[in-house]
């Protein structure tokens, strides 16, 4: 059978990217695909019948890509709705997912047909992600409900560089996120079908019995119980940040998504326990067939799950038809069939990284196993060849993907996978056994549970020996995308090159290996640092906290505070703080802490062994205050990083600029940390000088004014206490005398953030501001005689 399906796959994705970087409307793009389909037709009355063939596939790839711009025009328009912030509104609607079970929350994805507020019933379809404090699995896919809960538009930070989130809520098709405080404020309208009822039911007899077994004394269940509910029923919600930092480490985090990988497993298994049971050939294939629809269906439809299932389905309905399987015409004709249901699914990096390494793997084996056909290796099973090859394949891809996805790489992958990847192996091939035993009395399940036990103990072990041992994790800027092309097409070419004449293919298989050396060599060495010639600060868009990077000519960095969320798990300092500094290539050579509170120190305790600065400065302990003891472990656990205790006296001069302590007087020892303890930094090139005020409030200005008036005088001070109303007194800014002031705050805070009357204040002297809600990231630049100014958004 003739590939004729890769070719229109890659000219997908090749207009879809180019759709979506162009900013084009789906208005040009229509016309030109229905008239690229009628020039088809006539060429085929006329007999060209390649051109024809051509403009088919590329009216194809047309029809795609105007699906994805006419999807995503409307998904804008309908997120752009004007919801009411920071109040409770009552929401009807019907369930898109089984609920997601978190340690205290459950996550439902809610498409809605009903929303009131202000007195009145709205009918409008949009699709919520809600989480809700209390467990809510006794819902199912598709019940109708009612909920009260607070929704959030458009809080997403914006630093200089595009957010992967945006992108998560476009292939999501999640409009808004929202929040409930109590599960009990949920309503179920009307039960759905039957059949998704049954399937609900027998989740949760798969989720008991994984409880009865693995259930902590506190309430949840350990890292072995969070794996297997995972790889059973796509349910990842109670992993904590802990064992995820753990897997990430090891390389292996992808082992807890329902993969292409769990899908092989389980269907070979099945295959050869069908065959040791004689079942006919075709009926092997076909009940095969069957389970894994089955297993897609109580995974709750996970998209990655479809994935595998419907490539698995494919090769099965080619076995028993007796077909030739092309597996790149497979690979190809799955992906076009999940872009015509989601065209936004190629911006999922699980998209990119599933069918980029399931050719890498396919195509690696022509590469590799030929090689370890050498009479050294005859002996070595065909098993650990192919495991070898496959891990060896994907793990050199993953490196280039990774980066530009998720700005970090883990170099022990390769080695954790030689042994983990068949514990999985084992663990899957019995935990599926769970599947119909679940339902039954309940010892047969524990049983089960007991002999899939030791395995579990066993990966848990070596992971942690990998991400805790041999720990090597790369973390870069997302490398150019011509470089991220260029490795993997460099590597599909290498087999490709093996049929040319011999002295040719000596020339272009040696310069395409080097091709993939020096591109490999080049994203992970970098070493293209950030060295501005002026001073530089930036006001990081952190959310509801404060972040400053101040950057000194020559490129060495002072982070002042990494934000942090106050009630959420959300990890600022990894997913906002650490990809800007990685994108910007600045190298953060000392870190303050203003004082302990959340939004200012979580960021930081996140990324502190990451970053790993020379210096800590810190102003203030609080022996008996959670975080201080975080942040101090942290610092302890790095190593090398020297602590610095700051007061009024401190002084450092780094190249022609320097950085002064104004507050406080003398370092503080206190149980607890308070807002009064916050360092004041100023900093200052001899043009221009920054006033970093940390969460100071009336008393500290007050002791300020009293004792450093003429010392505070700053061109631009960062606002003291995001604005709240006991900070920012009169008399402190005619001490300081702004001429700009930066406010670092939530758009749509529970505080309310800043306070009129400290806009009052700034307006009344004439100071210009500016703030991270309304204009993302702020980057101020001192040039001689003027200060400029660059906003995010």
């Amino acid at each position: 059978m003739k590939d004729i399906f890769s070719p229109i796959f890659l000219l997908s994705l090749l207009l879809l990217a180019l759709s979506y970087t162009s900013g084009i409307c789906s208005g040009i793009v229509q016309p030109v695909c229905l008239i690229t389909f009628f020039a088809s037709l006539i060429l085929y009355y006329f007999k060209k019948y390649k051109l024809s063939y051509l403009f088919i596939a590329l009216s194809i790839a047309l029809l795609v890509s105007f699906s994805f711009l006419k999807d995503k025009e409307n998904f804008y328009d309908t997120a752009a709705f004007a919801v009411p912030q920071n109040e409770y509104i009552s929401l009807e609607g019907r369930l898109k997912n089984f609920p997601e079970i978190e340690q205290e929350h459950s996550v439902i994805f809610l498409e809605t047909d009903i929303l009131e507020f202000k007195r009145k019933r709205v009918a409008l379809s949009i699709n919520v992600r809600l989480k809700v404090k209390g467990d809510l699995r006794c819902l199912n896919k598709g019940d109708r409900i009612g909920i009260s809960a607070k929704l959030y538009h458009d809080n997403l930070n914006r630093n200089f560089f595009a957010n992967p989130f945006e992108n998560y809520r476009l292939y999501k098709g999640i409009h808004f996120y929202g929040y409930c405080k109590s599960a009990r404020m949920v309503t179920v309208l009307k039960k759905t079908h039957i059949a998704y009822r049954l399937i609900g039911q027998w989740r949760n007899k798969i989720r008991e019995a994984i409880e009865r077994k693995y259930r902590r004394p506190g309430g949840g269940i350990c890292a072995k119980g969070v794996f297997l509910e995972a790889v059973l029923i796509g349910d990842r919600g109670r992993i904590g940040h802990e064992q995820q930092d753990e897997l990430l480490a090891a390389g292996v985090f992808h082992l807890l998504a329902i993969s292409g990988a769990h899908i092989g497993i389980i269907a070979l298994f099945l295959l050869f326990f069908f065959k040791a049971l004689k079942i006919p050939y075709e009926a092997r294939y076909i009940t095969t067939g069957l389970f894994l629809i089955l297993f897609l269906v109580l995974s709750g439809f996970r998209i990655s799950a479809q994935r595998a299932v419907f490539m698995a389905l494919l090769i099965f309905i080619a076995k028993i038809l007796y077909l030739d399987v092309h597996i790149f015409s497979i690979i190809s004709f799955c992906g076009l069939f999940l872009l015509f249901k989601n065209p936004a699914e190629f911006l999922d990096p699980g998209f990119v990284l599933t069918f980029t390494l399931t050719t890498t793997i396919v195509t690696g084996r022509r590469i590799f196993l030929p090689l370890m056909q050498n009479y050294r290796f005859k002996k070595i099973p065909t098993a650990f060849k192919e495991l070898v090859s496959a891990n060896f394949s994907a793990s050199l891809i993953a490196l280039p993907l990774s980066l530009f996805f998720f700005k970090r790489y883990s170099f022990a992958g390769f080695f954790a996978g030689l042994l983990l990847l068949p514990l999985t192996a084992i663990i899957t091939a019995i935990g599926i056994l769970l599947i119909p035993t679940a339902p039954l009395p309940g010892f047969i399940a524990d049983t089960l549970l007991h002999v899939i036990d030791l395995p579990l103990f066993l990966f848990f072990k070596i992971n942690i020996f990998f991400s805790h041992t041999i720990r090597f994790t790369l973390y870069r800027a997302s490398p150019h995308i011509l470089v991220v092309f260029l490795i993997p097409a460099a590597f599909f070419l290498l087999p490709v090159l093996k049929d040319t004449g011999r002295k040719l293919r000596k020339v272009l298989l040696s310069l395409t290996v080097i091709i993939l050396i020096v591109s490999i060599l080049f994203i992970t060495v970098d070493p293209f640092l950030y060295k501005p010639a002026h001073l530089e600060v930036f006001f990081v868009d952190v959310g509801q906290g404060d972040s400053q990077v101040v950057v000194f000519p020559g490129g060495d960095a002072l982070l002042i505070d990494g934000g942090g969320a106050y009630y959420s798990d959300f990890e600022t300092g990894k997913q906002v703080l650490l990809p800007f500094l990685l994108q910007k290539r600045i190298r953060v050579k000392w870190v303050a802490v203003s004082h302990f509170h959340p939004d200012h120190v979580q960021g930081i305790i996140e990324i502190l062994d990451i970053i790993k600065p020379d210096e800590l400065w810190l102003s203030s302990q609080a022996k008996e205050d959670s975080f201080y003891k975080s942040l101090m472990r942290c610092a302890a656990d790095t190593g090398s990083i020297i602590i610095k205790r700051l007061d009024r006296s401190f002084t450092k001069v780094i190249g022609n600029c320097k950085v002064t302590c104004l507050h406080p007087e003398t370092f503080i020892t206190s149980p607890f940390s308070h807002n009064n303890h916050s360092q004041v930094l100023k900093v200052s090139d001899g043009r221009h000088s920054f006033l970093f005020a940390g969460d100071i409030e009336a008393g500290a200005e007050e002791f300020l004014v009293e004792n450093a008036c003429n010392r505070l005088r700053a061109d631009v001070l960062k606002v003291p206490h995001h604005g709240s109303k006991s900070s920012s007194s009169l008399s402190f800014l005619r001490c300081v005398g702004p001429r700009l002031a930066i406010y670092s705050y939530a758009k749509n805070n529970r505080f309310s953030f800043p306070h009129p009357l400290v806009v009052k204040n700034y307006k009344t002297r004439g100071v210009i501001t500016l703030s991270t809600a309304c204009r993302g990231g702020i980057k101020l630049t001192s040039l001689p005689g003027k200060i400029t100014i660059e906003t995010s958004k």
